[in-house]
């Protein structure tokens, strides 16, 4: 027989399964909700400590702005150094608490005990409690250095020393003839067979010591840092070349004659310092303002200067080397190398008599030879005096003649200087209402106003008397031949 079996009827969601729907939903909300609340609180706290790392940082910096190192009741609203302890009065430049639009924060400080009275440790803790009632806190900690604050207007003065510096890695006005000692510091002896040394700072170019009791068979290349007795000074060199031409067109480029005669150099130096502002007055640069007396008369208020002078002449010799160079991929031996020097004018052209101002082994000194150029070195250690605007000098170098005299005539000589606008910031001779605006000591002016440095290469040339100090156009390279390379303008100095 034959059964029908009736459809199914259609379900619809039972009212527990509804609520279970809702319950899941809801769970699912309400983690939402509490994500949302801690991260809100999160946000507030991370906000909370930015503010008191910022606090902190504030507090630091004021405790940086001290305006003197020991306590000063005259200067308003001051923070001394001294002052910088944790319970000192007055200490505290922002309140001890600090209220804000989320927190109110309070501030506690600590100097932690240091034996350097040059630093101190400061500890900052800023600390609060957030909307939950948990108690945060931030720690800063800081050295604090103690020093003048006046140091700070240094940074805005140019440096004492040349931004130039030689092959030798130091200060430009240092002699070439020099031995660096590789302490920071070089060794020169002005005279040859001399027993005094200079020893001068290689960044700032200035004579810090003066050594005594050595030997006159030790040279310049020989000595060491514990050559002689050496006592702390503090001087500047003033040197340079003087050369003599006597043909009847002097030439200063070559010149190369034996001087007339013996001579000396001489300072004259200014006790009054130039007026206030200015670098001098045209009358300071001129003979007439000083007179013939000797350096006695102008130095009441110095030390007196130093200067010495020797005949010189330049030689060259061979000696051995050992290295090899990369010229255009190509590498090179280099077995020998030619050496300059500077001894005195009588030293025979022998290796034994070369190598000691050279440094060398005779046996390294080959083939020495003249170049032929004749010329008196010389040099004067000058003692700066204190004046207004500092450690310096003013005053004129002069030649003084021995055996021969210095006139007009043809049976005299004069003396020029070499002098220009080096450079290149205006003229040697730039006046305004009668104050020297661009003079500049290091372009060998009549006199020097307020030197506070070394100088080298203040030049003289000796010509004839009746025959006028030969000049040199400026300096001229343009690429497209015949230029010239060096500027040897001389001005009358002596006559």
């Amino acid at each position: 027989m034959t059964r029908t079996i009736a459809p199914r009827r259609a379900r619809g969601a039972t009212l527990l399964e509804a609520l279970i729907a809702m319950l899941i939903m809801a769970l699912g909300m309400l983690g939402i909700a509490g994500m949302q609340a801690k991260q809100r609180a999160h946000a507030d706290v991370a906000k909370q400590r930015s503010e008191a790392v910022r606090i902190a940082q504030e507090d630091i910096e004021n405790f940086r702005a001290f305006g003197t190192l020991a306590s000063d009741a005259g200067v308003v609203n001051n923070l001394a150094y001294a002052s910088v302890l944790t319970n000192a009065t007055g200490k505290s430049v922002l309140a001890d608490t600090v209220t804000t639009t989320n927190a109110t924060y309070a501030i506690a400080r600590d100097i932690v005990t240091s034996t350097d009275p040059r630093m101190k440790d400061l500890r900052v803790a800023v600390s609060w409690v957030n909307r939950e009632g948990v108690s945060e806190s931030v720690v800063l900690r800081s050295m604090i250095a103690g020093i003048d604050p006046r140091l700070a207007a240094a940074m805005a003065i140019a440096p004492g020393g040349s931004p130039v510096r030689d092959a030798l890695g130091r200060d430009i006005q240092i002699p070439i003839p020099a031995k660096n000692l590789g302490n920071g510091t070089s060794i020169f002896k002005p005279l040859s067979n001399g027993g005094v040394a200079y020893v001068f700072n290689n960044d700032t170019g200035l004579i810090t010591s003066r050594c005594t009791g050595i030997d006159s068979t030790t040279y310049t290349a020989s000595l060491t840092a514990s050559s002689g007795n050496c006592s702390s000074v503090s001087a500047v060199l003033l040197s340079g070349y003087i050369r003599t031409s006597l043909a009847n067109n002097p030439d200063a480029t070559s010149p190369n004659d034996v001087p007339p005669g013996g001579l000396s150099i001489r300072l004259d130096l200014e006790d009054d310092e130039p007026t206030a502002g200015t670098k001098g007055t045209a009358a300071q640069l001129t003979a007439a303002y000083w007179p013939a007396a000797d350096e006695a008369v102008r130095h009441t208020g110095y030390q007196a200067p130093e200067c010495a002078t020797e005949d010189s002449k330049t030689v060259s010799f061979t000696t051995n080397v050992n290295y090899s160079q990369l010229n255009n991929g190509v590498t090179q031996v280099v077995n020998s190398t030619t050496v300059i020097a500077i001894v005195p004018a009588g030293t025979a052209l022998t290796p034994s008599a070369i190598a000691p101002y050279a440094g060398l082994d005779p046996s390294q000194v080959i083939d020495p030879a003249a170049t032929g150029e004749r010329y008196v070195a010389y040099t004067c250690a000058v003692y700066p005096r204190d004046f207004a605007s500092g450690p310096a000098w003013t005053g004129r170098s002069m030649l003084v003649p021995s055996g021969w005299s210095i006139g007009t005539s043809s049976s005299s000589y004069k003396v020029c200087r070499y002098s220009e606008d080096y450079n290149l910031n205006g003229h040697v001779w730039v006046e305004s209402g009668g104050n020297i605006v661009k003079i500049e000591n290091g372009e060998h002016p009549y006199a020097y106003l307020l030197a506070s440095g070394s100088l080298q290469n203040q030049n003289f040339l000796i010509i004839q008397g009746n025959k006028s100090c030969p000049t040199d156009g400026t300096v001229e390279v343009d690429g497209t031949g015949g230029e010239n390379y060096t500027n040897e303008t001389t001005v009358i100095h002596q006559m």
